[in-house]
């Protein structure tokens, strides 16, 4: 992955857009970031994490400067395969209500092809992509790109458990130490957990078996039958009950009704003096409407005679009144007229005038503040300008010793070319003692490999042989397992098979009998029903057919009995109501003795009422039968759906099977088990010499790739180093030196020099721009005050103008008053008195007015009603006197004895209608139940043994039900129960098993012997590509090598090779050495990516590195980056910025002028 392009706006301390253009930046491939500290140097790794995943390295969660809403973050980079792609990320960012970050837009862009197509857009999407395209995650890309050295240096020296720790970190192998072990105790106990709960569940089917189940089975099949029973006697008694409780009832009935007869009996004579009152009052009420209207009229008649003499008397007052008033007002209203203009003309004059004045006496106080105002002026102006003078003389003098600095720097630089070639020539004589020392290592690794080979391969050979027994061993047993398993005669499903299947032959054989007895039982009640019905249809039919006798011959009597009552009734001559004649012929019509109807009418009650009591027994007799039918019904479906196939089985032989299969699969289950864990044993022996052989096997593959490695390497070097030689020669005398580092130290001390120089440029720059800026600032400052002081004088000569013209236009229009608003005042008092007396009599004239005209028009209103009324009384006179003879009343007084009112005439007619109503309803109602009765009786005692009866059959009943109800859900609960038992048992079953497994996983990752194995054979191939790194950097003279412990050794070839300790290391030896050993573990995390990263960052404190040690490390860094791999140098120190040929320049944030900027400068 190669960098392009870097936007930040609103990140940290940038507020503005700033771009960072990485292809000018990474030209060199050396490059360096410098800035004072938190100027924003470590932010630019930021903006290319928060880009490219989402989040910044150092996990921050407030990263959007406080004075922006918005963050916009803008990555582009190339990705180098087969085939070159660029890609461009943007992400933006808000702060929402609660002041948390949120992602407003994220989008990933193909640029390769100059247009933009669109990848993804969302957040959590272009993140997978970003992963997907680089090949790491946000921690990898972090460890690769940015080398904490410290870290290293730290690696280096560590011993024990901090140094296993720090391996498991750095190889990412978290996962496989700590991780999994805690994964497997917890997947281990939970296993665990789950064994308990199972065996405590199992414990919980104690008290449950298959013999209990079909002892309930049977108790409720004795209860069915009892409850049948019982059900039958029940209903008898309730049939019994019905009709006792209906004559009861009736007997009840009769008793109250009579009661209230008796009662109603007293109460005869108090209705016939009610009646005589209701027909008095109704004929005093009838007159009661004209005796009002007639006294009425006549009050009327005295109240309007005297409200009128009142009127008339009001009215001659007001009429008084009302002249004083007009004269009043006449004269008012000529002052108005006359005077009123007057003065309303002067009170304009007047009110302009005071106004004017005002403004005036406001115009003379700015003149005051404004003769203020330029004097001050004057004086500010003044100081201004000797300050700008001041300010020139300054910057004059810091410029000409700008230009004397920088003549001194010019003189001591060294063109780049000389430098660059410099360089080359110095790497090129470090490469070639460090090829001489390699050729030596190369030597004795050939050596030493070849005695490791050697010995690996004789291991390798005996493990092969124990591997090929083992093998042998376990084939005869899985071939003995085999044919066990052939043989299998069923396992535990099979047993609870036939358990089960023997249970429900047993079930079915039960049910089986059960049915058939019922059903010979319902199918003789279901017969019996059926004859029954026949005898009451029959005998129903003989009671209607005697009924439509009885009914006919009633009929008769009862018409010949009407027409002799209604002749025998009739007048000679008098019309007959049916058929008009007036001859009646009362001989025709035979005359009927009333005992005879009433005999054949009580017939004819006695067989309605048998027939109904058939009726009712004839639909009970129905109810049942259909019950009983649809029982049949019922106990047939059942015996169907039972089936007949169970018939031809018989339980016995199903239990003979099912003991033998037990004893079978019993047997076969402890000879399985007994192979299983011998072959287990066997496959776990296996297993450890697989995988010693196959690390045996790996580690013999690899040394002897590296032994070929080693040989073809050691030809190379010799080839390279007579090619190189040649070249440094060559480079000498370009150069024109012979001695290289010499000329070199002399560089880099003028170097030093131009820093200092520079420094101290940069310096007076930087006062010069303020005094500058300052000097900028007064000058406009002065400006503004010349021109308000002009402002100023303009307005003075405005406003005494405007005051002498003011003053001048008052004593024109009012002449030399001396006090305007006294004058107002007074004008104003009088306009006010003249309107409110005028306003005052107005008023009172048009009070008057109205007043005369309302009492006028009472007065003749008054006396027109008084002649109308008079007219009245006459007439409602005569009409009274009439009423009073048609209603025989003699005079008022009789009349007013006999009113009621209303509600008492009305309360008269209810008492004595509810009274007929009553008596009417009485006798009817106890005429029908005496016919209903029919002269049956029950006794109390009858009564009341009847309903005992009932209630006990209920409550044996519901006993029987309840009981039944009790035992089906026990049968239910003890049948899911064992269900859920064989469940838990199969559950156990899958837990040991896993369990089992879980153990040995455990036992293999135990203290961290995995995670060991697997980091010791990372480290020797990072020790090997650090050496190579170390030996480049240092020209030769060091190298780095992993003991047989794991523990960095120093081989130092300036002492012929020797063995040194990672702790005597000089800090300059220690920080080139964790640069080699950083450089090869990023290189190994790249394994994990798509594509070779092209950059990484050494974000390193090189502020405590002396002189001396600061040079070796920045001529190491020269020379090991190239075209593939560029390096960058994040410090604040100023001594090396000369060394890096590109700089990147952040300018802190400065207060009010706003962020961070950037910009690219070269050497």
């Amino acid at each position: 992955m190669k960098p392009l392009k870097l936007k930040l706006k609103g990140l940290n301390s940038f507020i503005e857009e700033q771009t960072i253009d990485f292809e000018k930046l990474t030209q060199k491939g050396l490059f360096g970031i410098f800035g004072p500290t938190g100027s924003g140097k470590s932010t630019i790794l930021d903006g290319i994490t928060l880009c490219l995943y989402g989040e910044v390295s150092r996990k921050s969660s407030d990263y959007i400067n406080t004075n922006v809403e918005l963050l916009q973050v803008s990555f582009e980079f190339q990705i180098s395969n087969t085939e070159i792609k660029k890609y461009r990320v943007h992400r933006e960012f808000k702060r929402d209500k609660l002041g948390n970050i949120r992602t407003k837009l994220a989008r990933i862009l193909d640029i390769t092809s100059g247009e933009e197509i669109v990848l993804e857009e969302s957040v959590r999407q272009v993140t997978v992509k970003c992963e997907e395209i680089i090949g790491l995650n946000l921690d990898d890309f972090t460890r690769t790109v940015v080398l904490p050295q410290g870290r290293f240096s730290e690696f280096l020296k560590l011993q024990g458990k901090d140094r296993r720790d720090m391996l498991e970190r750095l190889f990412n192998l978290e996962k496989y130490g700590d991780g999994l072990s805690n994964k497997l105790v917890i997947e281990i106990r939970r296993y665990r957990k789950m064994e308990n709960e199972l065996v405590g569940q199992l414990k919980g089917f104690e008290d449950i078996s298959q013999d209990i189940l079909e002892h309930k089975k049977l108790n409720l099949s004795c209860i069915e039958v009892e409850l049948e029973k019982n059900n039958n006697e029940l209903i008898k008694i309730k049939e019994n009950y019905i009709k006792s409780k209906e004559l009861w009832i009736q007997q009840e009935e009769l008793k109250t009704y009579n009661d209230k007869l008796v009662k109603l009996k007293l109460r005869e004579e108090e209705i016939e003096k009610g009646k005589l009152k209701l027909k008095l009052g109704e004929s005093a009420n009838a007159v009661k409407p004209y005796m009002e209207s007639y006294e009425n009229t006549k009050i009327e008649v005295v109240y309007v005679e005297d409200k009128l003499q009142k009127l008339q008397t009001r009215f001659k007052l007001i009429n008084t009144q009302r002249a004083d008033i007009l004269e009043q007002f006449e004269s008012i209203l000529k002052d108005k007229e006359e005077k009123l203009p007057i003065l309303n003309q002067k009170l304009i004059h007047l009110e302009e005038a005071v106004s004017v004045q005002e403004v005036i006496d406001k115009l003379v106080k700015e003149r005051v503040e404004l003769r203020d105002i330029i004097s001050t002026l004057e004086l500010e102006i003044e100081s201004t300008n000797q300050t700008i003078q001041d300010f020139d003389e300054n910057i004059t003098r810091l410029n000409l010793e700008i230009l004397h600095k920088e003549d001194e720097s010019e003189k001591r630089n060294v063109p780049y070319e000389y430098r660059e070639n410099l360089r080359l020539a110095l790497s090129l004589e470090e490469r070639i003692l460090e090829k001489i020392n390699n050729k030596l290592q190369v030597e004795e690794n050939i050596e030493l490999l070849s005695r490791n080979i050697d010995k690996q391969e004789y291991q390798y050979n005996n493990l092969k042989v124990e591997q090929k027994a083992c093998n042998e061993s376990i084939e005869s047993v899985t071939r003995e397992l085999e044919q066990l398993i052939a043989t299998c005669p069923g396992d535990h499903e099979l047993i609870l098979h036939k358990r089960d299947q023997l249970n429900i032959s047993i079930q079915k054989w039960d049910y089986y009998n059960e049915l058939s007895g019922s059903l010979t039982l319902k199918e003789r009640k279901y017969e019996g029903l059926i004859k029954s019905l026949k005898e009451k249809y029959i005998d129903k039919n003989l009671l209607v057919l005697e009924l439509d006798k009885l009914k006919l011959i009633v009929e008769k009597l009862e018409k010949e009995n009407i027409a002799y009552t209604l002749r025998n009734n009739l007048l000679p001559g008098e019309y007959c109501p049916v058929c008009g004649s007036e001859d009646h012929h009362l001989d025709r019509i035979n005359h009927i003795d009333a005992t005879q109807l009433n005999k054949y009418q009580n017939e004819y009650n006695n067989q309605n009422i048998k027939i109904n009591n058939l009726d009712r027994e004839i639909t009970t007799l129905e109810t049942n039968r259909n019950i009983e039918e649809n029982s049949i019904k019922e106990v047939k479906r059942n015996l169907e759906e039972l089936g007949v196939d169970f018939l031809n089985t018989k339980v016995e032989k199903i239990q003979v099977e099912y003991d033998d299969l037990k004893e079978k699969v019993v047997s076969f289950e402890t000879q399985k088990s007994s192979l299983e864990k011998k072959l287990y044993n066997m496959k776990e022996e296996k297993n450890k010499i697989d995988v010693s052989s196959s690390v045996l096997e790996a580690n013999l593959i690899q040394n002897r790739d590296y032994k070929e490695k080693y040989t073809q390497e050691f030809k190379q070097i010799n080839q390279n180093l007579n090619v190189d030689q040649k070249q440094l020669n060559k480079y000498q005398i370009d150069l024109k030196v012979v001695d290289i580092k010499k000329t070199r130290d002399d560089i880099i001390k003028k170097d030093k020099e131009i820093s200092e120089l520079q420094a101290s440029i940069k310096k007076a720059r930087e006062i010069i721009e303020i005094k500058i800026n300052k000097r900028e600032k007064l000058r406009v400052n002065n400006s503004l005050l010349r021109e308000n002081y002009a402002k100023q004088k303009v307005a003075l000569v405005d406003k005494e103008r405007n005051i002498v013209e003011k003053e001048t236009s008052i004593i024109e229009k009012l002449g030399n008053i001396s006090d305007l608003r006294f004058e107002l005042k007074n004008i104003t008092g009088s306009i006010e008195a003249i309107k409110n007396n005028y306003i005052k009599v107005e008023n009172q004239k048009k009070i008057y007015d109205e007043e005369y005209s309302n009492y006028n028009e009472q007065i003749i209103i008054n006396q027109n009603s008084l002649i109308s009324l008079q007219k009245r009384a006459v007439e409602d006179k005569k009409t009274l006197d009439i009423k009073l003879k048609e209603h025989d009343f003699v005079n008022l007084a009789d009349v007013k004895n006999y009113l009621l009112p209303i509600n008492e005439i009305k309360s008269l007619q209810d008492e004595i209608e509810q009274y007929t109503q009553i008596l009417n309803k009485l006798t009817g109602t106890m005429e029908s139940i005496v016919k209903k009765i029919d002269g049956k009786s029950i006794t109390l005692n009858q009564w009341e043994r009847i309903q005992s009866d009932q209630t006990e059959k209920e409550a044996k009943v519901k006993e029987l039900e309840e009981t039944k109800f009790s035992l089906y859900t026990e049968i239910n609960t003890i049948s899911n129960r064992l269900d859920i038992q064989k469940s838990v048992l199969k559950d156990k079953i899958n837990v040991d098993k896993k369990l089992g497994l879980l153990n040995d996983l455990e036992k293999l990752f135990k203290g961290k012997r995995f995670v060991e194995y697997v980091a010791t054979h990372q480290l020797q191939y990072v020790s090997m590509e650090a050496s190579k790194k170390l030996k480049e950097i240092t020209g030769g003279n060091y190298g780095i090598e992993v003991d047989e412990n794991g523990k960095f050794i120093i081989r130092d070839y300036k002492n012929g090779g020797a063995k040194r300790d990672a702790t005597t290391l000089s800090g300059g030896e220690t920080f080139l050495a964790s640069l080699a050993l950083a450089l090869a573990l990023s290189a190994q995390i790249q394994l994990k990516g798509t594509a070779p990263l092209e950059l990484f960052f050494l974000d390193e404190g090189f502020g405590t590195l002396d002189d001396n040690i600061l040079e070796v490390v920045m001529d190491s860094l020269e020379t090991i980056h190239n075209d593939k791999l560029s390096i960058g140098i994040i410090s604040h120190v100023e001594s090396i910025k000369n060394r890096v040929p590109i700089k990147l320049l952040i300018k802190p944030a400065v207060s009010g002028l706003g962020g961070s900027k950037v910009n690219i400068e070269y050497s």
